[in-house]
């Protein structure tokens, strides 16, 4: 990016990969709690993927095993769910917070909640392609996975450093690796103008793309998150893209959500894309 702070979260040689981004000091007015944001969540980037490689890089932060095993309390089988993602995931279980705090860890308690036997993996700066190692693990035994990418997808086209056809192929082969998971839930991306993209037309082409890629596959729910930020600007930060504490409870409720409807049977609502 022509930028030097868009916020790019370094790999482990210090270098700054190309079309990354996360949570940024360099973002006008953005709250100082940020700072800590690429420390914070630096045990997920540790057992998550390299970013500068995508592969993966240790075991997986396992969280909210179901205390009676593999039967939960009702007697019926306890659910796997698996929760893949770029910053977002990894800021809604690391939040950055005051020292001696605890973190949310918010999609552990939504599965604790849910019964679920969950494994959740947040890697910053990840695209659809650098998770999908991941992504096709999860895929084995899961009863559903939960999907959050996209962002840095956008940042990238929106700075000319990839194409859509590229993207188009990332999204599908994450997709097509997930064909066995009955569940898959994703969330679009934001598209209003931000610290990371000045024309919607980006992120609005990577939902473009999710959505014609989700219909080839029935598995597929998308959850319009695009649409949270002209409704509830005070659930994202300064930089237009991150969450607020209140965003990302928000955040995790709905693909929650989406995922607990989904594996009842049903099938949950599909906007389409914007």
């Amino acid at each position: 990016m022509s930028n030097g702070n868009h916020g790019f979260v370094p790999s482990r040689d210090g270098r700054r990969p190309p079309g990354r981004l996360a949570a940024t000091t360099g973002a006008p007015g953005m709250i100082a709690a940020l700072g800590c944001a690429a420390i914070a969540v630096g045990v997920l980037v540790a057992s998550g993927t390299s970013p500068s490689s995508g592969s993966p890089a240790g075991p997986p932060h396992v969280a909210a095993v179901s205390a009676a095993g593999e039967r939960g309390e009702s007697g019926r089988p306890t659910r796997r769910v698996a929760v893949v993602g770029d910053s977002l995931v990894a800021f809604a279980e690391e939040e950055p917070v005051p020292p001696g705090d605890t973190p949310g860890r918010r999609f552990s308690a939504l599965a604790a909640a849910a019964g679920w036997q969950a494994t959740i993996r947040g890697v910053p700066g990840a695209t659809s392609h650098d998770l999908l190692p991941l992504l096709a693990q999860a895929a084995v035994g899961a009863d559903a996975v939960i999907v959050s990418a996209g962002s840095n997808e956008a940042a990238g086209l929106a700075h000319g450093e990839i194409s859509r056809a590229a993207v188009a192929g990332w999204i599908g082969d994450a997709l097509d690796a997930l064909a066995p998971v009955p569940c898959v839930i994703w969330s679009t991306v934001v598209t209003a103008p931000n610290f990371y993209w000045g024309d919607p037309a980006a992120p609005r082409a990577v939902n473009r793309l999710l959505a014609a890629e989700a219909a080839r596959h029935p598995n597929v729910h998308l959850v319009d998150w695009a649409a949270s930020l002209d409704h509830h600007p005070g659930w994202f930060l300064p930089d237009g893209l991150h969450h607020s504490p209140e965003g990302s409870a928000a955040f995790v409720e709905q693909l929650g959500g989406a995922a607990a409807v989904c594996l009842t049977g049903a099938s949950p609502a599909r906007r389409a894309a914007p």
